[in-house]
């Protein structure tokens, strides 16, 4: 079994950010990045599968500037067997579907029998990556998952086996979580190879040992030069930050009429 997960670096959210229109993104003021928080909830569901089954192979992948291969380094801490890093120069913005085809070209090259990523990245809060990937990968793509393991019981419907030293006797089968409208939750099977896109749950990411992090940092990490394409499908015309205007509410009348205003408007904003 081999996972691909895909990760992105994204600025502090609890620094300021100052827009980057040059570069198409939001930038730290403080220079202080980390990993997205969605990823490492796709990386911590991978370990649990290569917990469960100690021949599985997981790979990280990112695509950004140098700076990124801290987030690689943070993968292979937390326990990935290897990491990939495709640079591209801090002033030569790429767009979602340019960042979504040099992963499937990365992709391609492993053949993984799973892919997973973050449901969106916390600063553009985009989600188009993963379901770009899987069109170009022409693989399956189920969002908004909880959980993902494997199903190799008999009583599944679709028959699958899994040889532990490393070769599929059978078809792989997902199954995997996901959460629907309104918080229902939907069980569903898949074969693999497929692509799953994790949102935040309960199974709290591992914090990665001391000795991890030691080892991390002396581990080989694959990294290629990438220029991007001259087209592109979409471009960032315009980053500012949000308008917040002040409002205030003013209660008048008798001390019994604004006490009832207060309560009314605290059941207005389902505050009772």
């Amino acid at each position: 079994m081999r996972i691909l997960v895909c990760i992105k670096q994204v600025p502090d959210p609890d620094c300021p950010f100052e827009p980057d229109l040059a570069g198409g993104i939001l930038a730290s003021a403080g220079g202080r990045y980390l990993l997205n928080s969605y990823d490492a909830f796709a990386l911590e569901l991978a370990l649990r599968i290569k917990d469960a089954f100690p021949q599985t192979f997981v790979q990280a992948a990112t695509v950004g500037p140098d700076r990124a291969e801290a987030v690689c380094r943070r993968a292979l801490a937390m326990g990935c067997d290897g990491a990939w890093h495709g640079i591209i120069e801090p002033d030569k913005a790429a767009s979602h579907g340019q960042i979504a085809a040099v992963l499937a070209e990365y992709a391609k090259q492993g053949a993984f029998d799973l892919v997973l990523a973050g449901i969106w990245a916390q600063d553009d809060q985009a989600g188009c990556v993963g379901p770009m990937l899987a069109a170009l990968l022409k693989i399956p793509c189920i969002g908004c998952a909880l959980d993902c393991t494997l199903d190799c019981t008999l009583d599944c419907t679709l028959d699958c086996s899994l040889d532990l030293a490393g070769a599929n006797t059978g078809e792989t089968i997902l199954d995997i979580l996901q959460e629907g409208e309104g918080g229902h939750l939907c069980r569903l099977k898949a074969k693999a190879p497929a692509l799953v896109t994790v949102q935040s749950s309960n199974r709290t990411p591992r914090y990665p040992t001391l000795t991890n992090m030691l080892r991390a940092g002396k581990q080989k990490i694959e990294s290629s030069m990438l220029e991007p394409g001259s087209e592109q499908a979409e471009k960032v015309l315009e980053i500012s930050e949000p308008v917040f205007e002040a409002s205030a509410r003013f209660l008048e009348g008798s001390l019994l009429q604004k006490a009832q205003g207060l309560f009314d408007l605290c059941r207005e904003r389902g505050l009772l």
